[in-house]
């Protein structure tokens, strides 16, 4: 599967036949007023992403195996994945840090007044400060919010997750990352992808940043070869 599909198959998505939850249908709720799928008809987010995944593919095709690192979050946040269509990212993001800058308007795309985010920012500022650059990804990379409530989050449902772990082995199969490489940021994401938390970093949300910090600052040393990750 290349970067393309990928990325496709995500924009193409039938959330309805694939992620809607028996407690939305027992309730007779509509799924699709509880979940957006940003990639959908939106050509901004999916340039935005697909030209992300090439940037780190390349950059991983220059490091040692043992090097290639996953971190994967939550779910897409309204203020960021959601707008910009990269995970742990936002467009105040791609307009000032160097990792996207250079390509701004050739490979990456923000509105005329770009949205930011707290957690995208803390942790962009961080990678910044240890030198790292890891891969970014969500348990479930659609962006779940609470009933018809766009700029809301929500936790994902099981169903939901199912289906991020399956486009997680897929990316992890693309990139050639080893399953001993993959770091949950979160205590969703650690039980979803099932890690012991000797693999799991804090969230930097609700007062987490520097416990966040310190997750990464030991993942840098990790890969430095000064610890083992205990």
């Amino acid at each position: 599967m290349t970067i393309d599909n990928f990325v496709d198959n995500l924009a193409n998505c039938n959330l309805l036949a694939t992620c809607t939850p028996n407690s939305i249908t027992k309730r007779c709720k509509n799924y699709l007023d509880f979940v957006t799928n940003q990639y959908a008809g939106n050509a901004q987010t999916i340039g935005n992403l697909k030209q992300y995944l090439k940037t780190m593919f390349d950059r991983y095709n220059t490091l040692d195996k043992n090097k290639r690192i996953l971190l994967v979050g939550e779910a897409a946040g309204y203020n960021g994945c959601r707008v910009c269509g990269i995970p742990f990212t936002s467009e105040e993001i791609i307009v000032n840090n160097s990792f996207f800058r250079k390509n701004l308007g050739t490979g990456y795309f923000v509105n005329k007044k770009p949205q930011s985010e707290k957690t995208a920012k803390i942790v962009w500022e961080t990678f910044e400060n240890f030198d790292l650059c890891p891969l970014l990804w969500n348990a479930f990379p659609f962006h779940p919010h609470k009933e018809n409530a766009l700029d809301s989050n929500r936790e994902p449902y099981a169903i939901e997750l199912e289906y991020g772990i399956a486009r997680i082995k897929e990316l992890i199969a693309i990139f050639g990352i080893d399953v001993a490489n993959i770091y949950a940021v979160g205590e969703v994401a650690c039980k979803a992808l099932g890690l012991l938390l000797n693999r799991y970093i804090r969230h930097p949300s609700h007062g987490g940043n520097k416990e966040f910090e310190d997750g990464v600052e030991k993942l840098k040393n990790l890969l430095l070869g000064r610890i083992l990750y205990q």
